[in-house]
């Protein structure tokens, strides 16, 4: 991305308002002229993306019900939670996002969905907010409908149980790192990890849930292993 201060090569090419954005394709052959808001980064990336590769369709932000019910449907989901609004962070979750964005393709193929989204209220719950950007996979048995309840205060469960969420901690930027845990997290049986506001959820609607309790050290490390 560059700048420029030209204002009759700005006119040759439609522009006649400033500041605008335009991205050239084809070598040059074709000028696309951003119309949104110049004031959203998350849009403008999202529109970069799109003239980068049209048939790449965005990750689909979603918040509230909307959220809770295609975690409920979809047998596997990863939500990205982030902030777009100025102030700390917002420059490493566009950075995120943008990586996600090369990976929704590939986590497609795997019938693994990814969402995104900026619900405070959805970060609270999951105990991210501190903590952010995040990504969070939930796995449950798919199939549940708008009415069926589940853990979190707008219900995560649908018709096959509860949807079980679990916390990526490893480098959020890393595309193959972050795409090997999705199909890991998605063919394979673990013990997830979850947070603490997680827990509250659980224990409201599992029956029985034993819970590991452990800091990063070996013995814990061999008694994970042998879970």
């Amino acid at each position: 991305m560059v700048k420029l201060e030209d204002r009759q090569l700005a006119k040759s090419i439609g522009v006649f308002a400033h500041p605008s954005l335009v991205i050239f394709r084809q070598y040059g052959k074709e000028a696309v002229i951003y119309a949104g808001d110049l004031k959203s980064k998350e849009a403008i990336l999202e529109w970069l993306l799109i003239q980068k590769d049209p048939e790449n369709e965005a990750i689909e932000d979603l918040d509230g019900e909307a959220l809770a019910r295609a975690i409920r449907r979809e047998e596997a989901v990863a939500v990205f939670v982030y902030q777009h609004d100025e102030g700390e962070g917002c420059e490493r979750c566009l950075s995120v996002l943008r990586s996600l964005e090369d990976i929704d393709d590939d986590a497609s193929r795997h019938s693994i969905r990814l969402l995104k989204t900026t619900d405070k209220e959805f970060a609270e719950d999951i105990g991210t907010t501190d903590n952010l950007p995040a990504l969070v996979f939930f796995r449950s048995g798919g199939g549940g409908d708008e009415e069926d309840g589940g853990g979190g205060g707008r219900g995560w469960g649908g018709g096959g149980g509860p949807a079980v969420p679990n916390v990526f901690e490893g480098d959020i930027s890393a595309e193959e790192e972050v795409l090997d845990w999705l199909i890991e997290m998605k063919v394979e049986s673990h013990i997830e990890l979850i947070t603490r506001s997680m827990l509250e959820a659980m224990v409201d609607e599992v029956q029985y849930l034993a819970v590991f309790f452990c800091k990063y050290h070996y013995f814990c490390a061999v008694a994970h292993c042998r879970l």
